[in-house]
Formats: structure tokens, sequence, C-alpha cells
């Protein structure tokens, strides 16, 4: 069964400190090569330092060979992607390439 992360509303910088905590100690108590996935579907307010935070996971993730999917991505969020030319944040399964 895949770990499931949901991104809360706001994703900017006011919120990233608490969020890397969280995030990080999630993907490290997850067992084996399950995927995780993340639901950007009520993300409101991104900012980049947002957008740096869940590179941050995804990069975490492929490190440790873990499959991270990015699903339902709100409007808002899908927009910052494609604004910063972050298109590789949008694909179906973000660790497949590694």
């Amino acid at each position: 069964m895949p770990l499931a992360l949901v991104l809360p509303p706001e994703l900017t910088i006011h919120a990233v400190g608490d969020l890397r905590l969280q995030w990080m100690s999630r993907l490290d108590s997850a067992v084996g090569a399950e995927p995780f996935e993340i639901d950007g579907s009520q993300v409101t307010e991104v900012d980049a330092a947002g957008l740096q935070l869940l590179q941050s996971l995804v990069r975490s993730g492929v490190a440790e060979r873990r499959r991270l999917l990015l699903y339902r991505p709100s409007p808002t969020l899908r927009g910052a992607c494609e604004l910063l030319g972050l298109h590789g944040l949008l694909d179906a399964a973000l660790g497949e390439a590694a």
C-alpha cells in the first residue's frame, strides 16, 4: 500500500520549515520501496520556497530509489510549476527515470 502525503493549502516560505521536518520524517519512516503519493489538490498558495521543498522531497525519494507520484496538482500548483519551468514535478511518475 503506497504512503500518502497531502500537500497543505499554503505551500509557502511561512510553512516550509515545519513541513520539511514532517515530510522527511514520513519519508524516513517508510519501509522498503513502497510508492510515495503526493496529493497536490488542496494547494491554493505556493511560492518558490514551497516548490523548492517539494523538489527536495522528490530528490530524497529518488536517492533512496523510492517512486514518488504527484497526482491531482491544483491549478495553482500546476501553474507555479509551469511558470518556473519545473515540468518534471508534473510528470505522472516523478521517480521513474531514476
